[in-house]
């Protein structure tokens, strides 16, 4: 699993490879998205109008509330977990 950032005050670029690629391919064909810049901005965009930093998906058809694991969060985020 890697992802490496390259930011600038005008852009980023991701590399994307190894097990992250793959589970970004097995998304984009599951939904069927047309490119990883749709892809990307739906994910934003969900994110985004989130109001308490939670999201509740289908699982086991049931609704299970998901939040991002505190290793994936800054240190100070993770405190409130």
């Amino acid at each position: 699993m890697s992802v490496k950032t390259t930011k600038t005050t005008e852009n980023m670029t991701l590399i994307i490879d190894n097990g992250d690629r793959e589970n970004m391919d097995k998304v984009l064909s599951k939904w069927q998205f047309k490119d990883e810049e749709s892809f990307i901005r739906f994910v934003t965009s969900i994110l985004l109008d989130t109001q308490d930093n939670s999201i509740y998906i289908q699982r086991n058809f049931a609704p299970a509330k998901v939040t991002p694991a505190p290793h994936l969060l800054t240190s100070e985020a993770s405190k409130g977990s």
